[in-house]
C-alpha cells in the first residue's frame, strides 16, 4: 500500500527529518561496521551492517517511496533560488529541483571493524554516551578466549531475543525461569564465566579480582587455539554442564554471581582432586545445606 499505518510522534518524527535534509541543517553520522568477507584470501563481496542510523535510512526511502506526506501546512522551502510549497507533498509529488536536491544530499558515514559484542556496545555508547565497564573492553577484545566466552554468555544476543547456539544451556531459561538469579547487565554473565575460566587456568591462583582478569584477557596462551586453551575450554564446558545439572535440582536457589562462581570453583576443586560426581541430587542439597549454614543470604529450604 501506499500509506503505512504511522502513529502520530512517529510521523512527526519522519516528516521533521525530511525538513531538517532538504533545509541542509546537520545531520548525524551513519555508522556500519565493515563485514566484507574473504574466501580462500579472496574478498567475497563488500558488505556493512547498520550500526547507528538504520531508522533514519529507512525514513529516507520510505518518503522516496511514497510511504507518507509532508505536513498539510508545512509551506515553502528554499532550492535555488526557487521557493516551491510543498505543504501535504509526497516524494512523488515533488517539483524535479526538490526531488533532485533531497537525492543529492550528502551524508557523513563512519565506518569500522569489530567482533558483534563490540559492534553492540558501539550502539549503545552512541545513544546513550555511558561509559564502557570494565569486562566491556575485555569482551572487545579478539582472541579465542574472548570469542569461548562471549559465545558461551552470549549476553549481546541474549538482550536483543535471539536464538544463540553457542549460548550456554545454564544461562537459557527453564519452564520460562531462569536457573541463575543475575541478569545480563554491564556483561555480568561473562564477567562470571570470565572469573571461572581464570579459575580453572591456573592451579595457584592469587586473585580474581579486575587487574587479574585484564592480565588473562592478554595472555598469549589463550589467543588462539594452543593445547591450552583447547583443554580450558573443554575443562570450563564439562564444569558448565555440572553447574547446569546442580541447579536443576534445587531450582528454588537462584545464585547472584559470586555464588555461582563459588559453586563453579567447588565443583572444579572436586573434579580436580579426583572424585566424580555420582549422585547430583545429593550433592545439590548437600552444597546448599553447607552455604546456609555459612551465610544467611542463602534461601532456606
Amino acid at each position: 500500500p501506499k500509506y503505512q499505518r504511522i502513529d502520530t510522534s512517529t510521523l512527526r518524527w519522519q516528516q521533521s527529518l525530511i525538513s531538517s535534509i532538504l533545509n541542509d541543517i546537520p545531520f548525524p553520522s551513519f555508522y556500519l561496521r565493515d563485514i566484507t568477507s574473504k574466501i580462500n584470501n579472496k574478498y567475497s563481496g563488500f558488505n556493512y551492517e547498520i550500526v547507528d542510523g538504520g531508522h533514519r535510512m529507512r525514513t529516507i526511502m520510505w518518503f522516496i517511496l511514497d510511504k507518507f506526506d509532508m505536513p498539510k501546512n508545512y509551506g515553502k522551502v528554499e532550492v535555488n533560488g526557487f521557493l516551491p510549497d510543498i505543504s501535504g507533498q509526497s516524494f512523488s509529488q515533488l517539483k524535479e529541483v526538490v526531488q533532485r536536491k533531497f537525492i543529492r544530499s550528502n551524508f557523513t558515514v563512519e565506518t569500522f571493524s569489530s567482533n558483534n559484542h563490540a559492534a553492540a556496545r558501539m550502539f549503545q555508547l552512541i545513544n546513550d554516551g555511558n561509559p564502557m565497564s570494565p569486562q566491556e573492553y575485555r569482551a572487545s577484545i579478539e582472541t579465542d578466549l574472548a570469542d569461548l566466552i562471549r559465545g558461551l554468555a552470549s549476553t549481546a544476543a541474549t538482550s536483543a531475543k535471539q536464538d544463540v547456539p553457542d549460548q550456554h544451556k545454564l544461562f537459557q531459561y527453564s519452564d520460562g525461569e531462569p536457573l541463575i538469579g543475575f541478569k545480563y547487565k554491564d556483561l555480568d554473565w561473562d564477567a562470571s564465566l570470565a572469573q571461572m575460566a581464570l579459575f580453572s587456568s591456573e592451579d595457584n591462583l592469587d586473585n580474581m579480582d579486575g587487574k587479574a582478569l585484564d592480565k588473562f584477557y592478554l595472555d598469549l596462551q589463550y589467543h588462539t587455539l594452543t593445547v591450552d586453551f583447547l583443554e580450558l575450554s573443554q575443562r570450563l564446558t564439562e564444569n558448565l554442564d555440572d553447574l547446569f545439572e546442580i541447579l536443576l535440582h534445587i531450582p528454588y536457589f537462584k545464585p547472584k554471581k559470586n555464588y555461582l562462581v563459588n559453586l563453579y570453583m567447588f565443583v572444579d576443586t572436586l573434579k580436580t582432586s579426583g572424585y566424580q560426581i555420582t549422585n547430583v541430587d545429593v550433592l545439590a542439597k548437600k552444597y546448599l545445606s553447607d552455604e546456609q549454614k555459612r551465610s544467611t543470604s542463602v534461601p532456606l529450604v
